[in-house]
Parts: structure tokens; C-alpha cells; sequence
């Protein structure tokens, strides 16, 4: 999808001119409308500002050092995962494996869910999303307002069949013609950010970028956006994962046998998780910085009080492990991190006085 992009020729039209329309009883000087843009809504897909966040720490321009966030949050489904999105139905219809009646199926913490629920809804395509019951109620709505059916699965192991991962699969492959999505393993994950965020992040630093920082789900943001960024630098760009305390990146990255860890409750969504994703190069990340809920949820409020930037949670996990990260650097250095989702996908949680004392944080 994003090869295909990048060869369209998208450059804005010519300034609109002034005509004089004549109307029954006089003339007036009416201003033509100014030339549409003739991209269809999933055209405009990626291409996200990079916004300074550095303020949010004043120490560190004194030390020369920048943390920048991508924008990724207006992106048409409000999320990142817009780019997979794309990539990977645009894929399966040149591929053969998606046709008019075809039922497309995903598992997600529901950014994905939305973003698939999006692309099928512009292709008149079937959607059915399953989910955890830890996905907000706004993200369930979305992907139901875009006309696709959500099926919340109960909480449960990931080798449990009742699992949203695996209850997914399970649906995709008891259909007779079901495309399932499969994000956490099928490789077009990294690779849709290999061949368009992280282009586009080097672009805008002008090659400048010394750090990046995201966490993972999949695993595919990180993945594919630090290979194509150690690849441009010859590997000077170091990559950093930020994981919530709970999930199973860490213990599992610096355990020399590689043992899955017992997962632990953690209340952030769309990071973190509870089994090792294929999607996700290990081999990319160069260390993994541990970030705990009250700091990613601080970090969200922080950035919306102070900066007027409203983020999801997943977005505070990125920018509180790119602070820390900043903290231990003695500069220059230029970080980049992801603000990966909308905060009205969270007025109800993160946003909510109420929610944040309920389940144990200060406000």
C-alpha cells in the first residue's frame, strides 16, 4: 500500500482563481472553490507532524536534548494502527484473499479493530473484531459505528481458546470465506512501518534522529520502524521499548532462556502484552525501559494540561519511558516517540477523575 502511495502523484492543484458569477439582479464577485483534494480518505494515512516535547522536561534543552512525539493520533481512525490497516488489506486484495464477500476478521485492543472496521467499511466489506473486556467503551462504540460486529471475549491465559487472540482465529478459520488479519504475527505489520513511519521520521529530523522510543502490542511499531531507521543510520539510531510493568517484554528480553513470564495486571491498553508476538524483531530493541500505569496516565495528563496535546494511554507509556531515557543521556541527542492514539478513546478511563481513583491512582 504505501509503495504504491508514494509513486501517486499528490501535489495540491493550482490556486483558485477569482470568476464573476451574473446573477438576475446584479453581479457579484464570487470566489470559486478552491480545487478539492482528490485523495481518497485512506490516501491521507500517515504523513503525521513531528510536535516538540521537549518542555515537558525544561532540563534538558540546557543539555541539548530534544524529544519529539509523532503525531499519529490524526491519522482518519485516530490511530497508529491506520498504517497496518492499509497495508495489510491492500495486500490480501492483490493477493486474492479478499474479495466482495469476504468476512474480514481481527483481534485487537481495538485501535486496530477500528482501523480494519474503517478500511471495510469503505470497501463494503463484512468486519467481525473481537476483544478483551479491558478495551474502552469508546473504542468499542467506534468499531461498531464503522458497521462491524465486536465480540468482547472474558479474560482469560493466551493459550486459553477463550481468548480474544485466539477466538479470532478460531472464528476466521471455522468460515467458509474469512480473511484473518492476524496483526500480532503476520510480518506486513513491521513492514507497513518500514515503508512509510519510519521514512517519514528520518525525513523529518533530517537524518538528525539518535533515539527512538515506542512500545509494543504486536510488536510491529517498534519492529519495522527501527529497522528501517538502524538500516538509514548504519545502525546509530539505538531503539528503546517502553513496557508497562506487567507485561511480558521485559522479564522475557533479558532472561537468557527466554521463558515467557506470568503476566501481571497492568490497566494501560494497547501496550504491553500477555504473550510474545511474532510480529516483534527482539533483535531490533536495544534495551527495554519498564513504565508503570500512575506514570503513563500522569504523562497523558501532563501533556494534555500543559501542551493541549489529548493522547491515549499508550502514548504516556512511550513519552514517560522517552523521559526517562532522556534523564540518563548527557546530550545532544534527538529522541523521537509515538503518541499513538486519540485521548477521547479514553474520556471514560485515563481522563475520568472518578475511573483514576476507583482503580487505585492519584489524580
Amino acid at each position: 500500500f504505501f509503495r504504491q502511495l508514494a509513486r501517486m502523484n499528490m501535489a495540491p492543484g493550482p490556486e483558485a482563481s477569482i470568476t464573476t458569477t451574473t446573477l438576475s439582479k446584479g453581479e457579484r464577485v464570487v470566489p470559486a472553490p478552491p480545487n478539492l483534494d482528490k485523495r481518497n480518505y485512506v490516501e491521507l494515512i500517515g504523513n503525521t507532524p513531528l510536535v516538540d516535547l521537549t518542555p515537558l522536561d525544561p532540563s534538558l534543552e540546557q543539555k541539548g536534548i530534544k524529544i519529539l512525539g509523532k503525531c499519529e493520533f490524526l491519522n482518519p481512525s485516530g490511530s497508529i494502527k491506520d498504517r497496518i490497516a492499509a497495508h495489510i488489506v491492500s495486500d490480501a486484495e492483490e493477493r486474492g484473499l479478499i474479495n466482495k464477500d469476504t468476512t474480514v476478521v481481527a483481534a485487537s485492543s481495538g485501535n486496530t479493530g477500528a482501523a480494519i472496521a474503517m478500511m471495510c467499511a469503505m470497501k463494503g466489506l463484512k468486519c467481525i473484531i473481537t476483544t478483551s473486556g479491558k478495551t474502552s467503551q469508546e473504542k468499542v462504540d467506534a468499531i461498531k459505528a464503522y458497521g462491524a460486529e465486536v465480540i468482547i471475549c472474558p479474560g482469560a491465559p493466551a493459550d486459553d481458546p477463550r481468548h480474544y487472540v485466539n477466538k479470532g482465529a478460531q472464528i476466521a478459520k471455522d468460515m467458509d470465506n474469512a480473511f484473518d488479519v492476524d496483526q500480532y504475527n503476520s510480518q506486513l505489520n513491521p513492514d507497513a512501518y518500514y515503508f512509510s513511519m519510519g521514512p517519514e521520521i528520518w525525513n523529518q529530523t533530517k537524518g538528525t534522529v539518535t533515539h527512538f522510543v515506542a512500545g509494543g502490542s504486536t510488536g510491529g511499531t517498534v519492529s519495522g520502524n527501527s529497522r528501517y531507521l538502524k538500516e538509514r543510520s548504519h545502525g546509530r539510531v539505538k531503539t528503546y521499548m517502553s513496557d508497562p510493568i506487567g507485561s511480558v517484554f521485559f522479564e522475557y528480553y533479558y532472561d537468557e532462556e527466554k521463558r515467557v513470564p506470568e503476566v501481571k495486571p497492568f490497566k494501560v491498553e494497547g501496550i504491553g502484552k500477555d504473550s510474545i508476538p511474532g510480529a516483534w524483531n527482539e533483535k531490533l530493541v536495544d534495551e527495554i525501559i519498564q513504565v508503570n500505569d500512575q506514570q503513563s496516565f500522569d504523562c497523558c495528563r501532563k501533556m494534555s494540561k500543559q501542551m493541549g496535546l489529548l493522547c491515549g494511554g499508550s502514548s504516556g507509556t512511550n513519552v514517560a519511558g522517552a523521559l526517562k531515557l532522556a534523564s540518563t543521556l548527557e546530550g545532544p541527542a534527538t529522541i523521537v516517540t509515538v503518541l499513538c492514539d486519540h485521548g477521547l478513546k479514553y474520556l471514560s478511563k485515563i481522563y475520568s477523575d472518578k475511573w483514576m481513583v476507583d482503580n487505585g491512582f492519584t489524580v
